[in-house]
């Protein structure tokens, strides 16, 4: 399946979707990292691979 037909598929707009960092960033560090503060070296590490384009 490709992208496209998994947006048709899961009735996704992706123009609609967009990655807000300030508010996903600190749940995401809990989450993976058990830390919600982080320094800005780790801060840029994680906004950098989360601004990577997809690997599709």
């Amino acid at each position: 399946m490709t992208p496209e037909e998994y947006f048709l598929y899961a009735n996704v707009d992706a123009a609609q979707h967009g990655f807000r960092p300030e508010i996903n960033l600190p749940w995401l560090a809990e989450v993976f990292f058990g830390k919600a503060d982080f320094s800005p070296q780790f801060r840029k590490q994680i906004e950098d691979s989360a601004a990577a384009p997809p690997a599709w």
